[in-house]
């Protein structure tokens, strides 16, 4: 996958294209996609474009379990970070977010959302 060679044929574009268009040489449709990984635009084929969504899709559900923008998470990062000496791993962080959550949630006697919590800790999605 490269921004300037056709995916099917190998034959290089005059320039970059920025939009779906067809190859000169082989004929064949070259989709201008955005990589998750890099985040370059890359020329792909369609069944590239297809295995390119499901990376994004996959990334945008795990940003959606793991909220770094969670009230708490910097605070919890940099109390585990002391604890286990070095950066701990953002799902280590959620886990203890949710953990403190769910505790305070039994106290308040509040079980739906204890329950809850004990849920996500079971399967975040």
């Amino acid at each position: 996958m490269s921004d300037t060679l056709c995916p099917h044929c190998g034959s290089a574009f005059d320039r970059p294209p920025q939009r779906k268009t067809k190859c000169k040489s082989c004929g064949n449709a070259v989709l201008v996609r955005t990589r998750p990984s890099d985040r370059r635009r890359i020329l792909v084929t369609p069944a590239q474009a297809a295995a390119l969504e499901e990376e994004w899709s996959q990334k945008y559900e795990y940003a959606r379990v793991i909220r770094t923008d969670r009230p708490g998470f910097d605070a919890e990062k940099a109390t585990l970070t002391q604890k286990f000496g070095g950066t701990p791993k953002d799902t280590d962080v959620i886990w203890g977010i949710l953990n403190k959550e769910r505790l305070r949630h039994a106290e308040e006697n509040k079980w739906g959302l204890y329950r809850n919590n004990s849920m996500r800790l079971v399967d975040p999605h």
